[in-house]
């Protein structure tokens, strides 16, 4: 055959591929190039997918094996086909022998899952649960995990904000994995029992809190596979490696579970257990430190996505013992491994030190809600389990105190949000406000930049620092909200820490100058410098700095960010007489005197 449409044995066909991907040889690739792309448009539709077919069954060539799995994925199959080789996929191709094959079919089928499921792939549940899950654990979960991100590039589609959503795109070439929000709704629908196999409500609503549905079920075979694997981890034989990987897959398969189907916080026996087995795996893993990095960033990404389902499932400031007990474990577990120890750095690996982190930030902003709401509802009833959550909120605290003063600003930056809820919710707790002093001390230590900073403004590591305290510059404002007279205390004690403000350490004059500058950002009324002008130890503050020697500092960007702290503060420069204004003429001369100097 000579380019023209027609029959094409497999072993043609396979070398046309094979050189089509052999950049060694560019003309004889080009020509494959140009070859398979006349014989599959001349050819009869039939012809190219039994073709295609017959390569997957014969060539060895993963090469070959990718391309026909990608054409046949990008081809309009109509309902018998589509069956036919979702029925190959699952039961006739071999273990993918490479990674890249076994995501290439997890990523066909997974398709197939969202747009077939429930009417036209009604045999879902045996195909994955009881045969894919046993003979193929690792494309088990592969399949799930990908069907799962696709919630989020729905949602991230569908997004009238986002710019780069094309609305021309539709699903009725088949051509790519697009699907839409009702895609998403009837899928889930199914997974929660909501509607059956023929896509008919089943009468269940959202508040009834089912244990068994298809959603539990997949989740609980996960487990399975994720403790089998395991278990040929703990025997050390020779398919580690593949076994590491299962778990890996299994880890991200639960993670995006518990980001999209709410699974109730589950007994300890009856049908929900495998979710407090998946809690006693979780915690195993965290205890095995000789595990690869990234299975301790997994375990963590899944655990903080369980404690954002226990949030969203919290109408009322209840919270089990079990969720308790999962919180204690695993902040004890943070403590062993050393995972944030003060004022050095862990011997873990960063990300994973991040991710903990994260999960930090979570468990605390959960425990934090729960305990404000209990204390503003306290009953005899409820004392017992406020009592509990206090005391897991302190053992989170403590760990955010160490993140937060980490010495890597991704990690310090991912407790954030728990630092500015903490703030918010210190002016309705006073109980809380015993951490405010801490906090000014970390914030304090943070906010200097590292003693070989550049200050060079293009450089994407520097705005990377600066925006971080930028960030920090914010979250002082919101101290300055809830205690001004202690935030200004604690920005005359810096001052005075300089002995001399011209021969001071960069960092520490910056860090007075930065604290001094936003001090007014946080004082209510609105605007804040006429609140913070009427202050007689602030404008002491001021005026012992316009008569220092700081205009001597040899630093550019003290002197700088002097000025600017000079022109915000501008009032300081005109004194009452009688009812008159007048200029304070010897504090703004040595201000316009600096600036003239010609080092400045």
């Amino acid at each position: 055959m000579n380019g023209h449409g027609g029959e094409l044995n497999p072993q043609s066909l396979e070398r046309w591929i094979l050189q089509s991907n052999d950049p060694s040889q560019p003309t004889a690739q080009m020509q494959a190039i140009i070859m398979l792309r006349d014989w599959s448009l001349s050819s009869p539709r039939e012809v190219v997918i039994a073709s295609m077919f017959q390569v997957l069954d014969q060539s060895s060539e993963e090469t070959a094996q990718f391309y026909s799995l990608g054409t046949l994925g990008r081809m309009p199959l109509d309902e018998t086909e589509r069956a036919s080789f979702r029925q190959y996929l699952l039961y006739r191709y071999p273990p993918a022998s490479s990674t890249f094959l076994r995501n290439k079919v997890a990523w066909i089928l997974a398709r197939f899952l969202w747009e077939d499921v429930p009417m036209r792939w009604t045999t879902l549940e045996h195909d994955l649960i009881h045969h894919l899950s046993v003979s193929q654990p690792a494309l088990f979960c592969k399949i799930l995990e990908t069907a799962m991100e696709e919630f989020s590039a729905v949602v991230i589609r569908e997004d009238p904000n986002n710019v780069d959503y094309d609305e021309e795109q539709t699903l009725t070439t088949n051509s790519s994995f697009y699907s839409t929000k009702h895609d998403m709704r009837r899928v889930k629908d199914y997974f929660k029992d909501y509607i059956n196999e023929y896509g008919e409500a089943t009468g269940k609503q959202p508040n009834d809190l089912a244990t068994n549905t298809l959603a539990h079920r997949l989740f609980d075979r996960v487990v399975k596979v994720l403790e089998e694997s395991i278990v040929l981890l703990r025997n050390g034989n020779d398919a580690n490696r593949q076994a590491i990987e299962t778990v890996a897959l299994a880890l991200k398969s639960m993670r995006q579970f518990l980001m999209w189907i709410d699974l109730f916080p589950a007994d300890t026996q009856g049908e929900g257990a495998a979710q407090s087995k998946a809690i006693e795996i979780l915690l195993y893993l965290l205890s095995v430190s000789d595990y690869p990095a990234h299975i301790h960033v997994l375990t963590f990404q899944v655990l903080k996505e369980w404690n954002s389902g226990a949030q969203s499932t919290h109408a009322t400031s209840q919270v089990s013992d079990h969720e308790l007990h999962v919180y204690s474990a695993v902040f004890e577990q943070i403590h062993k491994a050393n995972l944030l120890p003060y004022n050095v750095e862990s011997s873990a690996p960063i990300e994973v030190v991040i991710e903990v982190a994260k999960f930090v930030d979570s468990a605390g902003q959960h425990l934090l809600n729960m305990f404000v709401i209990q204390s503003a509802n306290a009953t005899s009833e409820i004392q017992v389990n406020a009592d509990k959550i206090k005391s897991a909120l302190f053992q989170a605290l403590d760990l955010f105190f160490r993140a937060f003063s980490y010495d890597d600003i991704d990690v310090s930056a991912a407790v954030f949000p728990l630092s500015g809820n903490l703030i918010s919710e210190m002016e309705k707790q006073a109980s809380l406000r015993m951490h405010l002093p801490q906090l000014l001390n970390v914030l304090y230590s943070q906010m200097k930049y590292p003693a070989d900073f550049s200050y060079d403004y293009e450089d994407e590591l520097v705005a990377e620092e600066m925006t971080y305290r930028a960030d920090l510059a914010k979250l002082f404002g919101k101290m300055v909200r809830i205690d001004s007279n202690i935030c200004l205390q604690f920005v005359v004690e810096t001052a005075q820490r300089m002995e001399g403000i011209s021969k001071a350490p960069t960092q520490d004059v910056e860090v007075f100058l930065r604290l001094l500058y936003h001090f007014c950002e946080g004082l209510r009324p609105s605007p804040g410098l006429k609140v913070v002008m009427k202050n007689q130890v602030f404008c002491s503050l001021l005026t012992a700095l316009h008569n220092s020697d700081i205009a001597d500092h040899p630093h550019r960007e003290v002197l700088c960010l002097y000025y600017e702290t000079s022109v915000r503060y501008h009032p300081i420069f005109m004194t009452n007489s009688g009812n008159a204004k007048v200029t304070n003429t010897p504090l703004l001369s040595r201000v316009l005197e600096a600036m003239v100097r010609l080092r400045s």
